[in-house]
């Protein structure tokens, strides 16, 4: 079954090849021929090849890559309703290959300034994926010291143990002193006590006095 599906496949490439100048009837870019009606003037021959290539190829190499999207990229900047397309192939095209340059296909002063804007476009979020990459790569360490750090032990000093052990005998000699306090004062009660019960109980004595007898006369 797998057979029979790479042999339709095959087919279908060589139906869309046949009859399509540029290319071979496997499909493969006929780079020379190409090249040739680029620098003749016959665009629209190279993008009926390069595009048709396109569809019949789903892995190809990075060469056939570079070559495809360079020339896409000139002839679609050229005209302003193609524009994004020319910007998305040069895109690609700086991915594929960073270094990159077109001046060999004669291009316009136009096409080099859209160029080099995407050039600059492409630097930049290739330097801000790197910065946020590095940045990455720096606070996972960090994490994992903070989290490896222990927090602080907390030793108590000697003098704090000793003001500890001063504060205890203080409160040891103050509840000390109140139990004696009290027990001084339940002596000096009952003690009162006694005496007042002491002078109630005593015989009342009384003072006679001797009344002298007047007679009056």
């Amino acid at each position: 079954m797998r057979m029979i599906i790479l042999f339709l496949i095959l087919i279908v490439q060589s139906a869309l090849a046949a009859g399509v100048e540029g290319l071979n009837d496997d499909g493969s870019l006929q780079r020379s021929k190409i090249s040739k009606a680029y620098f003749e003037g016959d665009f629209d021959m190279v993008v009926k090849a390069l595009e048709t290539w396109r569809k019949m190829q789903p892995n190809p190499t990075k060469e056939d890559r570079i070559y495809a999207y360079k020339y896409l990229s000139v002839i679609y900047a050229a005209k302003p309703e193609t524009r994004a397309k020319a910007e998305s192939f040069m895109y690609q095209l700086l991915k594929l290959m960073p270094s990159i340059e077109l001046m060999d296909l004669y291009i316009s002063d136009n096409i080099e300034a859209i160029f080099n804007s995407v050039r600059l476009r492409f630097e930049h979020q290739a330097k801000v994926g790197l910065d946020s990459g590095q940045g990455n790569r720096q606070s996972a360490p960090a994490a994992s010291l903070t989290a490896a750090t222990p927090g602080p032990t907390v030793i108590p000093s000697k003098s704090a143990s000793k003001d500890k052990t001063q504060t205890g005998k203080e409160t040891a000699a103050i509840k000390g002193n109140s139990h004696w306090g009290l027990w001084t004062a339940g002596v000096v009660g009952l003690a009162a006590v006694a005496a007042g019960y002491f002078v109630l109980n005593q015989p009342v004595r009384t003072a006679s006095v001797a009344s002298d007898s007047v007679v009056f006369h």
